[in-house]
């Protein structure tokens, strides 16, 4: 319970210092409440098990790789996000990318690939491509095809980008490493395969880094949108949002 409070404080001083930090004439924000998430994404978050969506947000103790009891593996609250933003065009998207297949947790709550089946399901006539470091966990299945990429290094993203062999994505998510140095890596050699007005996803920005990500797509002129996550037991659980 002590550990609980400490980090509720924690969490709540960063979101302020973060707030005005980012916060001037040229930013403006909003915040959305909601209790509600029994929607379509959510539903398949669930059922394939990945952690864009639960049934039970509430819990500050989840199953992950370091053992039955860690703070390693939360829920995240991004289904009710998705939905709202993609759900009126799911039809129309034809093309979607993901960075990041996903380890299987020890209790199989989140399983590798799941989210790519997520985005299969919910966007019925897309093709849907992935890419992870851990070439143990490429698969190929229905409308679903996945590749190696390091997203560190430069030449590798490159190679990906041809073996996809594929031009003017929709949807481009990053859900792989999480550090900003390869977010940018990945960017910058990933953008121009996304067509224009495409949506370009960064998952799992940590709130202490996210200030360096405004800078870097403000000096670079891009349309973007910082997205905080109330979430208490989650320290990354910011998204951001390009269109191209």
């Amino acid at each position: 319970m002590i550990r609980f409070y400490l980090r509720f404080f924690y969490y709540e001083i960063i979101s302020l210092l973060l707030f005005f930090k980012l916060r001037n004439k040229n930013y403006h924000s909003y915040q959305i409440s909601f209790s509600h998430y029994d929607n379509l994404f959510n539903k398949l978050c669930i059922k394939y098990g990945t952690d864009k969506g639960f049934d039970k947000f509430q819990l500050t103790e989840f199953y992950g790789a370091r053992g039955e009891k860690s703070e390693f593996c939360y829920p995240h609250i991004y289904s009710k996000f998705y939905n709202d933003l993609f759900f009126p065009v799911r039809k129309n998207i034809k093309l979607v990318f993901e960075c990041g297949i996903g380890s299987k947790t020890r209790k199989k709550k989140f399983v590798p690939g799941a989210s790519l089946k997520v985005w299969r399901d919910f966007f019925p006539n897309a093709k849907i491509f992935g890419a992870d470091i851990n070439k143990k966990l490429l698969f190929t299945s229905k409308n679903i095809k996945t590749f190696y990429v390091d997203q560190t290094d430069k030449k590798s993203i490159q190679n990906l980008w041809k073996n996809v062999d594929r031009k003017q994505f929709d949807i481009i998510v990053d859900d792989g490493l999480h550090t900003h140095s390869a977010n940018i890596l990945l960017f910058e050699n990933s953008i121009k395969f996304l067509r224009q007005g495409g949506i370009y996803i960064i998952e799992d920005v940590n709130i202490q880094s996210v200030a360096k990500y405004k800078k870097y797509f403000y000096k670079k002129n891009f349309k973007f949108e910082l997205i905080n996550f109330n979430n208490l037991n989650y320290s990354n659980h910011f998204l951001i949002k390009i269109t191209k």
